[in-house]
């Protein structure tokens, strides 16, 4: 696969996938399963959808329910990229599917770091 490599001033355009880590865990396992058919392949595991900074930043203010601080980065990394999406094809065809979307990943973080700082401040 050839990853896309498009450098961008504007970086709220830009645009990445994801995926929730315990999706991530499923996907592994199904791998090594199957790993004489896929030894020395790339895999890719994702969602199979790209959003851009700017959509990945509001759905974190809803899911917080305030605005977030942020602060704008004038260049990229020398390796990052601009745009870069899975293409979950492969781990599709052996079945294998995310359970959560973006929207349900970082709620489940919000309300996780929520829980984890209540305990903390109780100590």
């Amino acid at each position: 696969h050839s990853f896309p490599t498009r450098r961008s001033s504007d970086l709220s355009e830009a645009f990445h996938d994801f995926v929730d880590v315990e999706d991530f865990v499923e996907a592994l396992f199904l791998v090594f399963q199957k790993v004489n058919k896929w030894e020395g392949l790339p895999i890719e595991v994702g969602l199979g959808v790209g959003y851009t900074n700017e959509l990945v930043k509001e759905i974190v203010e809803k899911a917080v329910g305030k605005k977030a601080n942020i602060h704008r980065v004038s260049s990229l990394r020398k390796y990052d990229t601009a745009d870069w999406v899975a293409d979950p094809s492969q781990m599709t065809y052996l079945g294998w599917r995310p359970k959560k979307n973006l929207e349900q990943i970082i709620s489940e973080m919000v309300k996780e770091a929520k829980i984890y700082n209540t305990k903390t401040k109780k100590t």
